[in-house]
């Protein structure tokens, strides 16, 4: 929905907590994988991947490889309409 709403040229600024490999928490806490979200987000242009890591660190521009590492991370996807 998020995606069939944005408007040309629109933003769109996406948290969620990330992984390496997808799973469901107690109480329905979902965790997601790096590529679930761009294959999610397809047809938008990916801008910026930032994270924050496990151990509280920031990462401006991360890789995938990145956010694959970590148990509770927390990835920042910046799409873009164009």
């Amino acid at each position: 929905e998020l995606k069939r709403v944005l408007a040309k040229n629109g933003q769109l600024l996406f948290v969620v907590p990330i992984c390496g490999k997808a799973r469901i928490n107690f109480n329905a806490h979902r965790v997601y994988t790096y590529d679930m979200i761009v294959n999610a987000f397809s047809g938008l242009t990916l801008e910026q991947f930032s994270l924050i890591t496990d151990d509280r660190q920031y990462i401006e521009s991360a890789t995938r490889e990145q956010s694959d590492k970590q148990v509770w991370g927390c990835g920042c996807f910046h799409f873009r309409h164009k």
